[in-house]
């Protein structure tokens, strides 16, 4: 005993060495609460320096009195957003916390750890605004909340018959569509087929009128040629005739047989020169007259290839509605399914609060 009173001193020297009031305990611990829970009350029930001159280190045992600064609540269920939510502490209500704590001298401060043995501010819940984002398990709003998500999925089932009906409605009017634009192309088809026959025998109508003028002017042409001909060789001889056997008249023979010889070539230029653009003209008649055949039979081609490429707007609209209908029903259908799931849920969470 004597011994003990004599170490008394020395440990209090040790003690004031390490900080002038050592570690502030209840103040470490108030600031390790979450925000939402205050310290009532505080007090340390064993204390034991376990520590060196060198590293100064003590333990505590205490007891502490918390209490919420508000309702606390904690999320049983979240469904569109909405938290089904439990009280878990009143505001006020207090609850007492056990635990050590170890704190050490270092860097010229205490630091302070605690291990807790009792804990009811951890998981204890959050402060929360009690309205339609956040609602209490068994309350009349929970009540009333459970049973618009029940009339919701009832009321699904009629919206599916709607759906069902109108979807029906849209596939014959689709049908109806697909059949117009069927007949809309064999129309088109025949158009071709006409316009093509018409075209060709226009065109061949064409030719053999061009072939036949061609021979009419080649005939013509031909037959004055060889008329003009004949009136030279006529006109040389009887000029021969006026030229005697001197040297004279056989250089006047001469002359007259090359100026013979060049309108018969001029002749021949001539003729052919007609030909050839009597012949064109006719050539030009009938290659306008087989271009417009031409046009006639693209255009019909490609209004039948565009109808055929081409979406019909009166069936593209219903397929777009049968699309959107579709889409519709599989949100229905999900919906549905997490409104069955939510509302199992919710029952269950209500049994359990009665």
């Amino acid at each position: 005993m004597k011994k003990l009173l004599l170490l008394a001193p020395l440990v209090a020297l040790m003690l004031a060495a390490c900080g002038e009031k050592g570690p502030d305990v209840a103040k470490s611990f108030e600031s390790e609460l979450p925000k939402a829970w205050q310290v009532k009350s505080f007090k340390i029930t064993v204390k034991e320096d376990i520590g060196t001159k060198v590293e100064p280190r003590r333990q505590f045992r205490y007891e502490s009195a918390v209490a919420p600064n508000a309702d606390l609540y904690r999320t049983l269920f979240t469904f569109d957003d909405v938290k089904i939510v439990e009280l878990t502490h009143k505001k006020g209500a207090k609850a007492t916390a056990h635990g050590t704590a170890t704190a050490a001298y270092v860097g010229g401060e205490w630091r302070t750890m605690f291990d807790a043995e009792t804990a009811p501010y951890h998981g204890g819940g959050e402060p929360l605004e009690i309205g339609p984002s956040a609602i209490v398990v068994g309350s009349k709003a929970y009540k009333e909340f459970v049973s618009r998500l029940k009339s919701e999925l009832a009321g699904m089932e009629g919206e599916d018959e709607r759906a069902q009906a109108k979807f029906q409605e849209l596939q014959a009017a689709r049908r109806e569509a697909d059949q117009k634009r069927s007949e809309r192309l064999q129309e088109l088809n025949r158009q071709l087929q006409e316009t093509t026959a018409a075209a060709n025998a226009k065109q061949q109508e064409a030719y053999q009128t061009f072939l036949a003028e061609k021979r009419r002017i080649e005939g013509e042409l031909n037959s004055e040629w060889r008329n003009r001909e004949l009136e030279l060789r006529a006109q040389f001889k009887e000029l021969a005739k006026t030229f005697g056997s001197t040297p004279d008249g056989v250089a006047q023979r001469k002359q007259a047989g090359e100026q013979h010889d060049n309108e018969r070539r001029a002749l021949g230029t001539e003729i052919a020169e007609r030909r050839e653009k009597e012949i064109s003209e006719k050539k030009e008649a009938y290659d306008a007259v087989a271009a417009a055949t031409r046009a006639e039979i693209e255009a019909a081609q490609k209004a039948r290839n565009d109808a055929y490429r081409g979406a019909d707007p009166e069936s593209q609209r219903i397929q777009n509605e049968i699309q959107r209908l579709y889409n519709e029903q599989q949100q229905r259908a999900q919906r549905a399914q997490d409104l069955a799931f939510a509302i199992n849920e919710l029952d269950k969470l209500g049994s359990s609060d009665k």
